[in-house]
């Protein structure tokens, strides 16, 4: 894979209606409705990766990588089951 940066079009045309996958308010409600249950360190890296997503010279390219992350956070659904249960 080339190591190439998302233009600022490339970036808002490849997140255009993804808002249903994620938004801030979604991330919120989830931490605070999960918080406690998820653990410490994986709520503490999730909103690390949060605010990390609010810095302007953040690259595009780890901006996808870390939407994608936090968006699977807050999906409804598990689409990796735990093997553990």
């Amino acid at each position: 894979m080339k190591n190439e940066e998302f233009t600022n079009d490339e970036f808002q045309e490849a997140i255009k209606g993804k808002s249903k996958y994620y938004s801030d308010r979604k991330f919120l409600e989830k931490a605070k409705k999960f918080g406690t249950s998820i653990g410490f360190k994986a709520l503490h890296a999730a909103v690390v990766l949060f605010y990390t997503l609010k810095d302007p010279t953040l690259p595009n390219k780890d901006r996808m990588i870390i939407l994608g992350a936090l968006g699977y956070l807050i999906l409804p659904v598990d689409l990796i089951p735990d093997l553990y249960r």
